[in-house]
């Protein structure tokens, strides 16, 4: 501690002490405020920080995906089971839903980590996707703070929470989109014909 801050200090302690009006209730709520305010400065500065983060990180992973993604998926995809024609339907789906999967998958555990690179290989357009990124960031780095701040003690069950819950939205992504592509082939006209 140096001794500016060791002076202010006392200075602190001499006034409290000195005005003999003051009861050990008033001394007490006075540092609770003083508390709560250091506790308020650095959630704002942790929620910013985090924001900062998220944005960056998300926009890293956009670019790989714009400069290299599509190249690999179009090289490496048969491998994984990624054919040309799921290559266009995803094209599709992004050209459709592309924003709004930007600014979900920030919620999905699963999705928040390949979502950037994803609508980078798509050739989604960059604006779009960092106004939705931008969003998602805030909104998420925003309420997981305000939970862990009001969890405060119970982190772990909250972390516990948060990622049964991306997991099962995770899976119920897939199922929906599983389901959504078999009617799609049902309805297909060349599904039509081979019956």
């Amino acid at each position: 501690m140096s001794r500016r801050s060791s002076r202010s200090v006392d200075r602190k302690v001499d006034d409290i002490t000195k005005d003999r009006r003051l009861t050990r209730r008033d001394v007490y709520e006075r540092r609770q405020r003083r508390r709560s305010a250091a506790i308020a400065t650095t959630s704002t500065i942790v929620v910013v920080t985090a924001i900062v983060a998220a944005i960056l990180g998300d926009n890293l992973g956009f670019f790989i995906g714009r400069r290299g993604g599509r190249w690999l998926l179009e090289r490496y995809g048969p491998r994984l089971g990624v054919t040309t024609a799921r290559l266009a339907d995803f094209d599709g789906f992004f050209h459709r839903h592309g924003a709004k999967t930007v600014f979900v998958a920030r919620f999905i555990t699963g999705l928040r980590v390949v979502g950037a690179i994803l609508a980078g290989a798509s050739g989604l357009r960059w604006p779009t996707f960092l106004f939705y990124n931008a969003t998602g960031a805030v909104v998420w780095c925003t309420a997981v703070a305000a939970a862990g701040y009001a969890l405060a003690n119970s982190w772990d069950t909250l972390e516990r929470w948060i990622g049964r819950t991306g997991l099962v939205a995770l899976v119920l992504v897939i199922i929906v989109a599983l389901i959504a592509r078999r009617r799609a082939i049902t309805k297909s006209p060349t599904h039509q014909i081979t019956k």
